[in-house]
């Protein structure tokens, strides 16, 4: 997940990666799909498929509610997912930072 700037745009202070990608899925539920190895999003224990039902307890987000709670998260700050997988719910906390694919 990213908040990557426009073309030409200055390079931002800090990156708003996790490494879990979120698309729309059924019924318009952010769902996870690619988790990078070794990134903040897998060592909160992100599984693609996983449904999002609230970030830092704001229920059933948007993309850019995510982003924002990204965004507004010093480094280093505990985000938590509650996610549900397999017919149970579960909490997930990720520690935001800067951090990029191949890190």
């Amino acid at each position: 997940l990213s908040s990557d700037p426009p073309a030409g745009a200055p390079e931002p202070k800090h990156n708003w990666r996790i490494g879990v990608v979120l698309d729309k899925g059924a019924g318009g539920r952010l769902v996870a799909g690619a988790i990078h190895p070794g990134s903040p999003a897998e060592k909160a224990g992100f599984r693609s498929g996983d449904a999002v039902l609230s970030v830092n307890g704001r229920k059933d987000p948007t993309l850019e509610v995510v982003l924002e709670e990204l965004k507004k998260a010093p480094p280093r700050s505990r985000l938590e997912f509650q996610v549900h997988r397999e017919g149970q719910t579960r909490l997930l906390s990720a520690i935001s930072g800067d951090w990029k694919a191949g890190d």
